[in-house]
């Protein structure tokens, strides 16, 4: 590996520039236009054999719900692939693509730039290392990545140190005198604790920045490393009508089905990325581990009707989201 990343103008000569590209569609007779285009087209005709029975969904990729739309030869409408890593070397095997790779590696102050930076390069071979580059591919990570910047930090029992056990009580701690309000229990050991307690209250608790963002420098890079490999598979392959590599690198709940009237994807705004974060926290809380029970009190608070079709926390609007967050922060 090595750092080799630099972008070079280097004019081509005319006889090269004859070799590929529209000039050798030109140059090519109708027979061995013909002969490409068949080619072409049963070699897209078995990526989607491989995609259909050799790639397992859930393992070599992924079919979300909001993803885009590819139509086969056949007309047949098709959700488009998120790619994953071992998908990804599948084909490549099939195609007797070698990748090799170089990185660039930065380093930032953390504050106005990420602690750690790579940047991948991957470049497919026919057959072997020495064979010819068929593709190149980009990939990229740091550590401002939301996944990577922050962690979730959560309560930990005073009385016996189990993170993550501390709940708000339904009831008043055992032995308290009539008319003290509910306070804190912990579900490993079962201690319980007034409302105030300052050994709880005085935790952090929900997102925080990650105290040890140089601990992340191998996953960064694997990370990188991977987007670079997938781009250059569907570049070498020409799946990018049917392949995507970048929608699981979305936050979670960021990625949104299409809106119907204007066929655009709808981003989620921070605001409501921080109302779901908030509602996740206080269910959690709460004891509240099922989405179903969370969803039960979304439409509670806001008078849903039951036969309402409201599966996923998309489904919400952001006013039911903050109507359900401050019902569960008065109690």
């Amino acid at each position: 590996m090595g750092s080799d990343l630099e972008i070079v103008d280097r004019p081509l000569a005319l006889e090269v520039q004859k070799a590929a590209g529209i000039y050798a569609l030109g140059a090519q007779t109708d027979d061995e236009f013909g002969e490409s285009l068949t080619r072409l087209k049963r070699g897209l005709e078995r990526l989607d054999i491989i995609i259909a029975t050799v790639l397992v969904e859930g393992t070599d990729y992924d079919t979300p719900s909001y993803a885009g739309t590819y139509v086969d030869k056949d007309g047949t409408e098709h959700k488009k692939k998120n790619l994953r890593l071992p998908g990804a070397e599948k084909l490549a095997l099939m195609a007797r693509l070698v990748p090799s790779f170089d990185f660039q590696r930065l380093v930032g102050d953390g504050d106005t730039v990420p602690d750690i930076v790579y940047v991948v390069k991957c470049r497919l071979h026919m057959g072997s290392h020495d064979g010819p580059v068929v593709a190149e591919g980009l990939g990229s990570a740091n550590t401002f990545e939301t996944k990577y910047r922050y962690r979730y930090a959560e309560k930990s029992c005073p009385a016996c140190g189990a993170v993550g056990s501390i709940r708000k009580s339904q009831f008043p701690p055992r032995g308290a005198e009539k008319g003290t309000p509910p306070g804190w229990w912990c579900k490993e050991c079962k201690a319980d604790f007034v409302k105030d307690d300052e050994s709880i209250t005085l935790q952090g608790a929900g997102k925080v920045d990650n105290p040890d963002p140089l601990d992340l420098d191998n996953t960064v890079l694997k990370m990188a490393k991977t987007r670079g490999f997938r781009d250059a598979v569907k570049m070498a392959t020409g799946g990018s009508a049917r392949l995507e590599q970048d929608m699981e690198d979305l936050p979670a709940g960021n990625a949104q089905p299409k809106a119907a009237e204007s066929g655009q994807t709808v981003a989620q705004s921070p605001a409501r990325a921080e109302l779901v974060d908030r509602l996740f926290i206080l269910a959690k809380d709460r004891g509240v581990t099922k989405f179903g029970d969370m969803f039960d009190h979304i439409r509670a608070t806001n008078g849903i009707l039951a036969g309402r079709m409201t599966t996923v926390i998309r489904d919400f609007s952001d006013n039911e989201i903050r109507s359900a967050v401050e019902a569960w922060e008065k109690k």
